[in-house]
């Protein structure tokens, strides 16, 4: 149904609104609930991947051979594997400072309580993936004292910047033994 939408609406809009009906009608329901789903098998976020990709090819009219990586860098949207890991680190960045150990903020300090989880299904959970997501990001981004909507803009536009395998490399890792 999208589909057909965006067809006609690609066809009589300009880019920018094309974006804004993106934003508040796919964004919005890739983004319900995807701390949750978001990191399921990499075989079952294919298929959510592949429908985000055609509904972007059709509402900005690129041919059906479009290359991936020139689409998400022209349309400056986000994967659904990127909105996962935007949306998680998010959610463990509002209660953060509860969950420290150290006394002081520094980000070389930062030790998060995560619990050890022995088997690779548990790892995908919000408990693990939370504080995982979130020491990751913040070596690179140093976003522990940043407020909400910066740190946000941050780590989108650092999302932005990956490509498809790095983005996976970012949430491959996170599935080792817990320390």
């Amino acid at each position: 149904m999208l589909l057909h939408i965006f067809k006609r609406l690609g066809k009589v809009a300009d880019e920018a609104i094309v974006k804004m009906v993106y934003f508040s009608l796919c964004q919005s329901i890739l983004g319900y609930c995807i701390v949750s789903w978001g990191s399921a098998a990499k075989s079952h976020m294919m298929k959510i991947e592949r429908a985000q990709r055609a509904l972007l090819k059709v509402a900005y009219r690129r041919p059906y051979r479009y290359r991936t990586n020139l689409l998400y860098a022209e349309t400056k949207v986000l994967r659904v594997r990127q909105l996962y890991i935007l949306s998680t680190t998010m959610r463990f960045h509002k209660t953060s400072h509860y969950g420290c150990r150290s006394q002081q903020r520094s980000s070389r300090l930062i030790n998060w309580d995560r619990p050890y989880i022995n088997k690779p299904f548990g790892r995908r959970s919000f408990a693990f993936m939370g504080p995982y997501l979130y020491t990751k990001l913040n070596k690179s981004l140093k976003i522990l004292k940043q407020r909400r909507k910066i740190c946000s803009k941050v780590i989108s536009l650092w999302l932005l910047n990956l490509d498809y395998e790095k983005t996976e490399d970012v949430l491959k890792t996170c599935h080792k033994k817990a320390t």
